[in-house]
């Protein structure tokens, strides 16, 4: 018995290496240049169905998910008449779904398959899809539980990107760090010499030159 449950929590802390259990109605920061990656470990019919939330408030969902015929189909608010099949989702118990969100594009990979390529101004209904989803990413929200994939914990998710740089608005903030460093990396910065940092000294990296943080470093002349 004991070897069994030494297997079980094996198995799970590597499924779970890496990844975060999602949680409904939580918010996840997430910038331009971020992409989210979603973990699901068992073929059943369910949804999977992020809602986005961009620069103006606004927020946008869109559903993929497989039906009783597993025939897998999506459906982007605004930019899709009904539900529509696409196909080429590899045959394997466990996916890691990516989704790539930009101001032109939905750009969906299962396990480094691509899947869609979707131009919000050339293949949605109208001008209306453009208007609603070509803006600046900030967040995303999971409002239902995915309920098939997320049961027991089964819907794991991390959000990927790179910094390539400290923000240029962070006068005489330093780091001994190499950039580019990964989405979710924790580096500490300091002050160039005859400044004091005000705010704090470790920052964390969501992507291009965004990090998030309690107080923003500030660079201030002279000594504590």
């Amino acid at each position: 018995m004991w070897m069994l449950r030494w297997i079980i929590a094996l198995t799970v802390l590597t499924i779970t290496a890496g990844w975060i259990a999602v949680q409904v109605y939580k918010v996840y920061p997430m910038v331009p240049g971020n992409a989210l990656e979603l973990k699901t470990t068992r073929n059943q019919e369910g949804w999977i169905t992020p809602r986005f939330i961009f620069s103006d408030g606004t927020r946008q969902s869109l559903y993929v998910y497989c039906s009783d015929t597993n025939t897998w189909k999506y459906f982007i608010h605004y930019c899709t008449a009904g539900d529509k099949v696409f196909s080429g989702v590899p045959d394997s118990e466990v996916k890691v779904w990516r989704y790539t969100l930009t101001v032109t594009h939905f750009i969906l990979e299962c396990n480094g398959v691509s899947l869609l390529n979707f131009n919000f101004a050339v293949d949605g209904l109208d001008d209306g899809c453009q208007k609603r989803w070509a803006k600046e990413i900030t967040g995303i929200i999971f409002r239902h539980s995915a309920y098939a994939y997320n049961d027991n914990g089964h819907l794991f998710m991390r959000i990927t990107g790179t910094c390539k740089r400290l923000p240029s608005s962070w006068n005489h903030v330093k780091t001994s760090a190499s950039f580019p460093v990964k989405t979710g990396e924790v580096i500490t910065v300091s002050c160039a010499p005859g400044y004091f940092n005000a705010g704090d000294s470790q920052v964390t990296c969501l992507a291009g030159d965004q990090f998030t943080f309690e107080d923003e470093p500030q660079c201030q002349n002279g000594k504590i």
